[in-house]
């Protein structure tokens, strides 16, 4: 595998996923506005719940999946656990803001490197660190477990460790370590249920469609995007004031 780097997002693609996301943001009021004011809870701007989180997710990450990169290697890249923090924000009735960061990591390897390139092995870790925003409504206000939707998006931060252990005596190739960052852009969308435990503690269960990206050089070969889509299933415990 040659040696890699992470390269900035293109611009344009960047622009144009903002472009969209703001579309939906400002579509999602109208949906409230024609609710009848009195089915709607009179919520106010503050705090709305903290909480941690901890589920599933399996990034498509095309290139290491499908490409030359890590497609014969004895461990492939697979579903990894997720965990998260957030904190959410009433903003307006049955709209509230989550403001979240996220860890995954997952490691490929292969523990038979060709005799040609040294023979020992080789190792790929992929960490993501998404911090998102997600504008959520509460479509079933007053139920005691209550039913949500959501769109958010953010920024990705993206660290990439690749080793490669030569063979005892071998006389060919060279040991790598290397650890590369960068960042790139993720979208999401979210549904849920919010489910009432005791004394403001809740029970949240999600399900999310996640997609984005981030580009990955390597030094003999063009620039290749690396795809984030995927699906996560998130369980968290939440404790929300005033409930």
């Amino acid at each position: 595998m040659n040696s890699l780097k992470l390269s900035k997002n293109n611009p344009m693609r960047m622009k144009k996923a903002i472009q969209i996301m703001l579309v939906l943001v400002f579509a999602l009021p109208s949906i409230l506005l024609a609710q009848d004011s009195t089915s709607v809870s009179e919520r106010k701007f503050g705090i709305h719940s903290i909480g941690v989180g901890a589920g599933l997710y399996n990034p498509f990450l095309n290139f290491f999946v499908e490409g030359s990169a890590t497609k014969d290697w004895t461990t492939k890249f697979k579903a990894a656990p997720i965990y998260a923090a957030n904190v959410e924000i009433d903003i307006y009735k049955n709209f509230r803001i989550r403001v979240e960061g996220s860890y995954w990591k997952q490691t490929s390897k292969n523990d038979k490197v060709s005799d040609a390139l040294g023979g020992g092995t080789q190792e790929l870790a992929i960490t993501l660190m998404p911090i998102t925003g997600t504008l959520i409504l509460n479509i079933l206000p007053k139920e005691k477990v209550k039913a949500y939707v959501g769109i958010g998006g953010g920024t990705v931060l993206v660290k990439t460790n690749y080793k490669k252990v030569v063979a005892v005596g071998s006389k060919i190739g060279v040991p790598v370590d290397e650890e590369v960052k960068g960042k790139g852009v993720q979208l999401s969308i979210i549904q849920g249920l919010d489910i009432p435990l005791a004394a403001g503690l809740r029970l949240g269960i999600e399900a999310r469609f996640v997609f984005g990206d981030y580009n990955q050089e390597f030094n003999k070969n063009p620039t290749k995007q690396i795809n984030l889509q995927g699906l996560q299933g998130l369980v968290s415990l939440n404790y929300a004031f005033g409930n």
